[in-house]
């Protein structure tokens, strides 16, 4: 079974937005998250991990203008199962998903 390094980014959507989806046949490790805020004001954002929409951020994050969210937990993810976010401003906020795939 070979593994492959993906990476998705984009910017977070309000409301929630699909961020990444694992494909059929596929287990997938995100290894690493990076939210941006691109704003010159504070923005909120949330993270989930679906299915159960089980939170990967804490309840909403704040990022002050222009920083940074950095998630090195790890989250492992079956067939079908996505990682959804939102930010209270769309596309102001940035991501980036770094993501091992092994099928």
């Amino acid at each position: 079974m070979p593994n492959s390094l993906k990476r998705v980014g984009g910017s977070l959507a309000n409301p929630v937005g699909v961020l990444y989806t694992c494909p059929a046949a596929t287990q997938a490790w995100v290894k690493t998250i990076v939210v941006v805020n691109g704003d010159v004001a504070p923005r909120q954002f949330k993270l989930y991990a679906d299915p159960a929409s089980s939170p990967i951020s804490a309840l909403p994050a704040t990022l002050g203008a222009g920083a940074m969210y950095r998630d090195t937990d790890g989250h492992a993810l079956a067939s079908g199962d996505t990682v959804q976010g939102w930010s209270d401003v769309g596309s102001v906020c940035l991501y980036r998903l770094s993501i091992v795939e092994k099928t």
